[in-house]
Protein backbone atom coordinates (compact mmCIF):
# COMPACT_ATOMS: atom_id res chain seq x y z
CA UNK A 1 0.00 0.00 0.00
CA UNK A 2 1.54 3.14 -1.07
CA UNK A 3 1.76 6.21 1.14
CA UNK A 4 -0.49 8.74 0.88
CA UNK A 5 -1.22 11.79 2.57
CA UNK A 6 -4.71 13.91 3.25
CA UNK A 7 -4.29 17.67 3.45
CA UNK A 8 -6.44 20.01 3.67
CA UNK A 9 -7.06 23.67 5.13
CA UNK A 10 -9.81 24.53 8.58
CA UNK A 11 -10.55 27.05 10.10
CA UNK A 12 -9.75 26.89 13.85
CA UNK A 13 -11.98 28.56 15.94
CA UNK A 14 -9.66 29.72 19.26
CA UNK A 15 -6.84 30.66 17.17
CA UNK A 16 -8.98 32.27 14.29
CA UNK A 17 -6.10 31.25 12.15
CA UNK A 18 -5.89 28.41 8.99
CA UNK A 19 -4.58 25.56 10.21
CA UNK A 20 -3.17 22.79 7.52
CA UNK A 21 -3.66 18.84 8.36
CA UNK A 22 -1.54 16.42 6.88
CA UNK A 23 -1.29 12.77 8.08
CA UNK A 24 -0.24 9.50 6.82
CA UNK A 25 -2.84 7.06 6.21
CA UNK A 26 -0.87 4.42 6.17
CA UNK A 27 0.33 4.72 9.55
CA UNK A 28 -3.61 5.08 10.64
CA UNK A 29 -3.80 1.52 9.18
CA UNK A 30 -1.30 -0.64 10.85
CA UNK A 31 -3.93 -1.58 14.22
CA UNK A 32 -7.40 -1.07 15.15
CA UNK A 33 -6.64 2.02 16.83
CA UNK A 34 -5.27 3.62 14.16
CA UNK A 35 -8.37 3.31 12.70
CA UNK A 36 -10.47 4.65 14.98
CA UNK A 37 -7.70 7.50 14.91
CA UNK A 38 -8.52 7.83 11.26
CA UNK A 39 -12.08 8.02 11.51
CA UNK A 40 -11.95 10.80 14.20
CA UNK A 41 -9.86 13.15 11.69
CA UNK A 42 -12.09 12.80 9.03
CA UNK A 43 -15.09 13.75 10.76
CA UNK A 44 -13.49 16.37 12.67
CA UNK A 45 -12.33 17.57 9.27
CA UNK A 46 -15.30 17.21 7.18
CA UNK A 47 -17.28 19.84 10.08
CA UNK A 48 -14.73 22.32 9.98
CA UNK A 49 -12.78 22.26 6.32
CA UNK A 50 -14.26 25.63 4.95
CA UNK A 51 -12.32 28.94 5.72
CA UNK A 52 -14.18 31.44 6.35
CA UNK A 53 -14.28 34.63 4.08
CA UNK A 54 -13.78 38.64 4.45
CA UNK A 55 -16.63 38.85 1.67
CA UNK A 56 -20.19 38.99 2.07
CA UNK A 57 -23.32 36.64 1.11
CA UNK A 58 -26.86 36.80 0.86
CA UNK A 59 -27.36 40.41 0.12
CA UNK A 60 -31.03 40.70 -1.88
CA UNK A 61 -30.78 43.85 -3.73
CA UNK A 62 -34.33 45.93 -2.98
CA UNK A 63 -37.12 45.95 -5.38
CA UNK A 64 -39.00 48.82 -6.33
CA UNK A 65 -41.70 46.85 -6.11
CA UNK A 66 -41.55 44.95 -3.53
CA UNK A 67 -45.00 46.45 -2.27
CA UNK A 68 -46.65 44.98 -4.84
CA UNK A 69 -47.80 41.59 -3.91
CA UNK A 70 -48.26 40.46 -7.07
CA UNK A 71 -45.41 41.56 -8.74
CA UNK A 72 -43.39 38.40 -11.02
CA UNK A 73 -40.68 39.99 -12.07
CA UNK A 74 -37.20 39.99 -10.38
CA UNK A 75 -34.81 42.90 -10.60
CA UNK A 76 -31.60 43.02 -12.09
CA UNK A 77 -28.97 41.44 -9.47
CA UNK A 78 -31.61 41.19 -7.03
CA UNK A 79 -31.23 37.39 -6.58
CA UNK A 80 -27.00 37.03 -7.49
CA UNK A 81 -26.80 33.58 -5.95
CA UNK A 82 -29.68 32.67 -8.41
CA UNK A 83 -28.26 29.44 -10.72
CA UNK A 84 -29.49 28.00 -13.73
CA UNK A 85 -28.38 24.69 -15.20
CA UNK A 86 -28.92 24.55 -19.22
CA UNK A 87 -29.25 22.02 -21.35
CA UNK A 88 -25.99 22.19 -23.66
CA UNK A 89 -28.10 21.54 -26.83
CA UNK A 90 -30.94 23.90 -26.46
CA UNK A 91 -29.73 26.02 -23.95
CA UNK A 92 -32.56 25.60 -22.33
CA UNK A 93 -32.95 26.30 -18.62
CA UNK A 94 -34.02 22.88 -16.90
CA UNK A 95 -33.08 23.61 -13.33
CA UNK A 96 -32.05 26.08 -10.89
CA UNK A 97 -29.58 26.32 -8.17
CA UNK A 98 -27.60 28.55 -5.34
CA UNK A 99 -24.14 29.62 -5.57
CA UNK A 100 -22.51 28.87 -2.14
CA UNK A 101 -18.98 29.92 -2.86
CA UNK A 102 -17.04 30.90 -5.54
CA UNK A 103 -16.24 27.30 -6.99
CA UNK A 104 -19.70 25.62 -5.63
CA UNK A 105 -23.26 25.22 -6.42
CA UNK A 106 -26.14 23.50 -4.66
CA UNK A 107 -29.02 22.07 -6.12
CA UNK A 108 -31.33 18.96 -6.38
CA UNK A 109 -29.91 15.54 -6.77
CA UNK A 110 -33.20 14.69 -9.19
CA UNK A 111 -31.98 17.78 -11.65
CA UNK A 112 -28.01 15.53 -12.18
CA UNK A 113 -29.77 12.89 -12.42
CA UNK A 114 -29.19 12.33 -16.27
CA UNK A 115 -25.08 12.85 -15.53
CA UNK A 116 -24.90 10.24 -12.72
CA UNK A 117 -23.04 7.84 -14.91
CA UNK A 118 -21.29 10.10 -17.62
CA UNK A 119 -17.63 11.14 -18.03
CA UNK A 120 -16.46 14.95 -18.03
CA UNK A 121 -16.87 14.87 -21.23
CA UNK A 122 -20.14 13.68 -22.43
CA UNK A 123 -21.75 16.30 -19.54
CA UNK A 124 -20.19 19.03 -21.19
CA UNK A 125 -22.97 17.62 -23.84
CA UNK A 126 -25.66 17.64 -21.15
CA UNK A 127 -25.44 20.08 -19.07
CA UNK A 128 -23.99 23.55 -18.01
CA UNK A 129 -24.29 26.09 -15.40
CA UNK A 130 -25.21 30.17 -15.87
CA UNK A 131 -24.44 32.72 -13.35
CA UNK A 132 -25.94 36.09 -13.58
CA UNK A 133 -28.50 35.48 -16.07
CA UNK A 134 -31.85 37.85 -15.80
CA UNK A 135 -33.17 37.19 -19.18
CA UNK A 136 -31.96 34.36 -21.13
CA UNK A 137 -32.68 36.08 -24.93
CA UNK A 138 -30.72 38.82 -24.03
CA UNK A 139 -27.11 37.77 -25.88
CA UNK A 140 -25.72 41.66 -25.22
CA UNK A 141 -25.62 40.93 -21.16
CA UNK A 142 -22.12 40.41 -19.76
CA UNK A 143 -22.69 40.28 -16.04
CA UNK A 144 -23.71 35.99 -16.62
CA UNK A 145 -20.57 33.37 -16.65
CA UNK A 146 -20.87 30.30 -17.94
CA UNK A 147 -19.05 26.84 -16.51
CA UNK A 148 -19.09 23.02 -17.29
CA UNK A 149 -19.79 20.51 -14.17
CA UNK A 150 -16.07 19.37 -13.77
CA UNK A 151 -17.36 17.25 -10.93
CA UNK A 152 -20.85 16.78 -8.79
CA UNK A 153 -22.00 14.78 -4.94
CA UNK A 154 -24.92 13.36 -4.29
CA UNK A 155 -26.17 13.41 -1.10
CA UNK A 156 -25.31 9.35 0.30
CA UNK A 157 -29.17 9.09 1.15
CA UNK A 158 -30.73 10.88 -1.86
CA UNK A 159 -33.97 8.52 -3.37
CA UNK A 160 -34.83 9.82 -6.61
CA UNK A 161 -38.28 8.04 -6.21
CA UNK A 162 -39.44 9.36 -3.22
CA UNK A 163 -37.07 12.63 -3.73
CA UNK A 164 -36.09 12.37 0.04
CA UNK A 165 -33.03 14.25 1.12
CA UNK A 166 -32.95 15.77 -2.47
CA UNK A 167 -29.51 17.44 -2.80
CA UNK A 168 -26.77 17.54 -5.09
CA UNK A 169 -23.92 19.79 -5.12
CA UNK A 170 -21.56 20.79 -8.16
CA UNK A 171 -18.08 21.97 -8.62
CA UNK A 172 -17.76 24.55 -11.58
CA UNK A 173 -15.14 24.19 -13.88
CA UNK A 174 -13.52 26.77 -12.63
CA UNK A 175 -13.94 29.89 -10.08
CA UNK A 176 -16.64 32.02 -10.38
CA UNK A 177 -15.90 35.76 -9.98
CA UNK A 178 -18.25 37.75 -7.88
CA UNK A 179 -19.51 40.93 -9.21
CA UNK A 180 -22.49 43.30 -8.28
CA UNK A 181 -24.57 40.33 -10.23
CA UNK A 182 -22.87 37.16 -8.56
CA UNK A 183 -22.01 36.07 -5.52
CA UNK A 184 -23.28 33.38 -2.87
CA UNK A 185 -26.25 33.01 -0.50
CA UNK A 186 -25.55 32.09 3.32
CA UNK A 187 -25.74 29.22 4.83
CA UNK A 188 -28.01 28.44 7.68
CA UNK A 189 -26.45 29.00 10.79
CA UNK A 190 -27.64 26.33 14.04
CA UNK A 191 -29.72 28.82 15.75
CA UNK A 192 -31.92 29.19 12.53
CA UNK A 193 -36.02 28.23 13.13
CA UNK A 194 -38.25 27.60 9.98
CA UNK A 195 -41.55 28.90 11.41
CA UNK A 196 -45.14 27.66 10.19
CA UNK A 197 -45.96 31.18 8.54
CA UNK A 198 -42.83 32.97 7.48
CA UNK A 199 -42.15 34.48 4.34
CA UNK A 200 -39.45 33.88 1.87
CA UNK A 201 -38.56 34.08 -1.41
CA UNK A 202 -38.25 31.52 -4.48
CA UNK A 203 -36.29 32.72 -8.01
CA UNK A 204 -36.08 31.13 -10.98
CA UNK A 205 -37.23 30.99 -15.11
CA UNK A 206 -40.67 28.73 -14.70
CA UNK A 207 -39.64 26.00 -16.09
CA UNK A 208 -41.49 24.39 -13.41
CA UNK A 209 -44.71 25.90 -15.23
CA UNK A 210 -43.56 25.42 -18.65
CA UNK A 211 -42.87 21.57 -17.97
CA UNK A 212 -46.85 22.00 -17.19
CA UNK A 213 -47.72 23.32 -20.61
CA UNK A 214 -47.20 26.68 -19.99
CA UNK A 215 -45.24 29.24 -21.79
CA UNK A 216 -41.68 29.77 -21.12
CA UNK A 217 -40.10 32.25 -19.44
CA UNK A 218 -37.71 34.37 -20.09
CA UNK A 219 -36.59 36.93 -17.49
CA UNK A 220 -35.82 36.00 -14.00
CA UNK A 221 -39.22 35.67 -11.96
CA UNK A 222 -39.26 35.71 -8.14
CA UNK A 223 -42.49 34.42 -5.54
CA UNK A 224 -43.07 35.63 -1.97
CA UNK A 225 -44.16 32.40 -0.39
CA UNK A 226 -45.35 31.47 3.34
CA UNK A 227 -44.26 28.34 4.47
CA UNK A 228 -48.00 26.08 5.67
CA UNK A 229 -48.19 23.64 8.23
CA UNK A 230 -47.70 20.13 6.27
CA UNK A 231 -48.32 19.04 3.00
CA UNK A 232 -51.25 16.85 3.06
CA UNK A 233 -52.28 17.41 -0.21
CA UNK A 234 -48.68 16.03 -1.47
CA UNK A 235 -49.69 12.33 -1.65
CA UNK A 236 -47.42 10.94 -3.97
CA UNK A 237 -44.07 11.98 -2.18
CA UNK A 238 -42.93 10.79 1.13
CA UNK A 239 -43.47 13.91 3.31
CA UNK A 240 -42.04 14.27 6.24
CA UNK A 241 -40.43 17.22 9.17
CA UNK A 242 -37.35 17.25 6.29
CA UNK A 243 -39.44 18.77 3.80
CA UNK A 244 -40.51 22.29 3.84
CA UNK A 245 -43.94 23.59 2.07
CA UNK A 246 -45.78 26.56 0.86
CA UNK A 247 -48.87 27.20 -0.03
CA UNK A 248 -51.00 29.78 -3.21
CA UNK A 249 -47.72 28.91 -5.23
CA UNK A 250 -47.05 30.10 -8.79
CA UNK A 251 -44.39 27.79 -9.70
CA UNK A 252 -42.53 30.94 -10.73
CA UNK A 253 -39.59 28.64 -9.41
CA UNK A 254 -37.01 26.09 -11.01
CA UNK A 255 -36.74 22.78 -9.71
CA UNK A 256 -33.65 23.06 -7.49
CA UNK A 257 -34.30 26.56 -6.67
CA UNK A 258 -33.37 28.03 -3.82
CA UNK A 259 -36.03 29.19 -0.93
CA UNK A 260 -34.60 32.21 1.22
CA UNK A 261 -35.60 33.86 4.02
CA UNK A 262 -34.69 36.85 6.00
CA UNK A 263 -32.48 36.32 8.92
CA UNK A 264 -34.33 37.70 11.85
CA UNK A 265 -33.61 41.69 12.36
CA UNK A 266 -30.65 41.92 9.93
CA UNK A 267 -30.81 42.66 5.87
CA UNK A 268 -28.90 39.12 4.25
CA UNK A 269 -30.68 35.93 3.28
CA UNK A 270 -29.87 32.08 3.82
CA UNK A 271 -31.03 29.31 1.94
CA UNK A 272 -33.40 26.83 4.22
CA UNK A 273 -34.20 24.56 1.22
CA UNK A 274 -34.36 23.58 -2.38
CA UNK A 275 -37.66 23.41 -4.98
CA UNK A 276 -38.03 19.63 -5.04
CA UNK A 277 -41.73 18.13 -5.60
CA UNK A 278 -45.36 20.29 -6.08
CA UNK A 279 -48.87 19.71 -7.49
CA UNK A 280 -48.98 18.73 -10.75
CA UNK A 281 -52.95 19.98 -11.17
CA UNK A 282 -52.38 24.12 -10.29
CA UNK A 283 -48.99 24.05 -8.62
CA UNK A 284 -50.59 25.54 -5.41
CA UNK A 285 -48.27 23.86 -3.12
CA UNK A 286 -44.60 23.63 -3.72
CA UNK A 287 -42.08 21.07 -1.58
CA UNK A 288 -38.40 21.90 -0.56
CA UNK A 289 -35.75 19.48 0.49
CA UNK A 290 -34.71 20.88 4.15
CA UNK A 291 -31.15 22.22 4.71
CA UNK A 292 -31.20 20.80 8.45
CA UNK A 293 -27.89 20.64 10.76
CA UNK A 294 -26.81 17.31 8.96
CA UNK A 295 -26.98 18.77 5.60
CA UNK A 296 -24.94 21.34 6.59
CA UNK A 297 -22.17 19.01 7.65
CA UNK A 298 -22.24 17.55 4.72
CA UNK A 299 -22.02 20.97 2.74
CA UNK A 300 -18.92 22.05 4.42
CA UNK A 301 -17.63 18.53 4.23
CA UNK A 302 -18.55 18.35 0.72
CA UNK A 303 -16.93 21.97 -0.05
CA UNK A 304 -13.34 21.12 1.59
CA UNK A 305 -10.79 24.20 1.07
CA UNK A 306 -13.14 26.39 -0.03
CA UNK A 307 -14.24 29.86 1.61
CA UNK A 308 -17.77 30.82 1.96
CA UNK A 309 -19.00 34.45 2.24
CA UNK A 310 -20.03 35.37 5.37
CA UNK A 311 -21.48 38.33 7.42
CA UNK A 312 -20.56 39.77 10.76
CA UNK A 313 -23.31 38.62 12.02
CA UNK A 314 -23.67 35.16 10.39
CA UNK A 315 -19.78 34.78 10.89
CA UNK A 316 -20.56 35.06 14.89
CA UNK A 317 -23.06 32.53 14.67
CA UNK A 318 -20.64 30.22 12.53
CA UNK A 319 -18.18 30.39 15.00
CA UNK A 320 -20.62 29.51 17.82
CA UNK A 321 -21.43 26.33 16.07
CA UNK A 322 -18.15 24.51 15.78
CA UNK A 323 -16.63 22.60 18.05
CA UNK A 324 -13.96 23.83 20.06
CA UNK A 325 -10.84 22.11 19.51
CA UNK A 326 -9.17 20.70 22.49
CA UNK A 327 -5.28 21.10 22.97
Amino acid sequence: MTDSRLSTEYYNKNTKIVSVVSISITGLFIAGMGIMLFDSIINKVDVNAVVVGNCTCGKRRSNPDEKELNSKLASWNEFPWHVGILQTLTQRIICGGALLSNRYVITTGTCLEIIRNQSISEREYLLKVVLGEHNVEDNKIEESQWFWIMDFYFYPEFNHTTRDYDFAIIKLSSKATFSNYVYPVCLPSSSNSYYVGSYGFVAGFATINAREGNKEIVHLQKEKVRISNGCPLLKNYDWSDRNICVKDSRCRGDQGSALVLQEENQDWYFIAGLASFWTKRDCSIMGFSRIDSDILDWIRSTMIGTTICTNSTYHEQWLASQPVEED
